[in-house]
């Protein structure tokens, strides 16, 4: 099956969450144990809207932003970061304006990836993390994008996260807002994100997750918040507001 055939069956449910837990546990059960998360640099910039256009380092290696940050326009700013591989998230109807535009210079995974109460999120975690994975472990780094990096890139760094660290949703969630504070996937994805929980608490009886009451979101930051529902703005070529 290809990429996007696999992807097309995951967006319309055809993999039901219980029986994707079961497979991912059985399939996964020798996943190294938990790393430790990296600490949060206080210091760190003070969040400008202007950054919402620009990508974020979350950990050492994985940067997440908008399409604008892999336009045409920012091939060497890419290669200075040491970007090597690119997860390009984009729905079917945007394949024609959301698209890879380094092929040759970068390793791409393309998700054909909705944003409503359809999709399947869970099967989109599992190729990420893989992907991510091989990347680190040809000592590369990786920079993951959807339209605006906001809703559904977040979601599977937050779910990259969970996987690797064995942190709750709402730590991961509130760990990606402090790197890249646009971050905001919508609830539907959280809800998911949750029982993604359940499958890495599987994968790791000996370590369970922390058990801390969290709700569905992450607690209130410090920093004010700026508009970011724009999950729908479109970019052109060169990772410009495409007012058309």
């Amino acid at each position: 099956m290809d990429l996007e055939a696999e992807a097309l069956i995951a967006q319309q449910g055809s993999i039901a969450a219980g029986d994707f837990v079961r497979q991912n546990v059985a399939n996964n059960s020798s996943r190294p144990q938990y790393k430790d998360l990296p600490d949060i640099d206080e210091d760190a910039e003070y969040w400008k809207y202007i950054m919402r256009r620009e990508m974020q380092e979350v950990i050492p290696g994985l940067y997440l932003g908008p399409y604008a940050a892999a336009s045409k326009s920012k091939l060497s700013h890419l290669k200075e970061c040491g970007i090597t591989h690119i997860v390009c998230i984009r729905h079917l109807v945007e394949r024609n304006v959301i698209r890879p535009m380094h092929d040759g210079h970068f390793v791409y995974l393309v998700l054909e990836m909705g944003e409503d109460s359809n999709v399947s999120l869970i099967p989109y975690c599992n190729r990420v993390i893989k992907f991510i994975d091989g990347c680190f472990e040809a000592g590369g780094k990786i920079l993951i994008h959807s339209n605006s990096g906001i809703n559904r890139s977040a979601a599977l760094v937050a779910g990259y996260i969970m996987a690797t660290y064995g942190v709750s949703v709402r730590k991961a969630l509130a760990f990606v807002q402090k790197k890249r504070f646009a971050a905001n996937p919508n609830g539907w994805f959280i809800e998911q994100l949750k029982e993604y929980e359940a499958v890495c608490q599987a994968m790791h009886v000996e370590h369970p997750l922390p058990q801390d009451g969290e709700t569905s979101r992450p607690p209130a930051r410090k920093r004010k918040m700026v508009d970011i529902s724009d999950d729908n703005v479109k970019f052109d070529d060169n990772g410009n507001v495409d007012m058309n």
